[in-house]
């Protein structure tokens, strides 16, 4: 049960990474030209997939026996650096990009001029995807296991 969660919490990622880019990129130009209209709607792709992101995560988390290993021996697993990064910084790196994510979604509907959403797009959109591009594990093959 927990590998197949994990091969499709793997896949997923790469579907959130492209909307995070097509989202960043959209943001960056309305910014840079100036003639772009900034609909809140705009953002509403990237929030659900990660929302959907975050459901299977977790399911991982529950299943992951590295997790399991975590919260038997909390002491010992934070000098473990592969088990700490699943138990603590993955999910908490994640949980503030999709915290973020919504804040700035939220941010931009209630934006009263359009500089002003184009501004607060890019900024939280540039923060959301340090945040993720931190906590990927990019070493990871797109399915484990294969």
């Amino acid at each position: 049960m927990d590998q197949g969660f994990l091969h499709l919490h793997n896949v997923t990622r790469w579907i959130v990474l492209l909307l995070l880019a097509w989202s960043l990129v959209r943001a960056a130009r309305a910014y840079i030209r100036r003639d772009r209209d900034i609909a809140p709607k705009f953002l509403l792709p990237l929030v659900i997939a990660l929302d959907f992101q975050l459901l299977i995560g977790i399911a991982v988390y529950l299943t992951s026996p590295m997790v399991r290993a975590f919260l038997e021996n909390p002491g010992w697993a934070m000098g473990n650096q592969p088990i700490r990064y699943v138990g603590v910084e993955h999910p908490s790196l994640m949980l503030m990009s999709i915290i973020l994510a919504h804040v700035t979604h939220v941010r931009i509907k209630r934006a009263t001029d359009e500089d002003t959403r184009r501004r607060r797009a890019l900024y939280g959109l540039v923060i959301v995807t340090i945040l993720v591009a931190v906590a990927v594990p990019w070493s990871r093959p797109l399915f484990p296991g294969l």
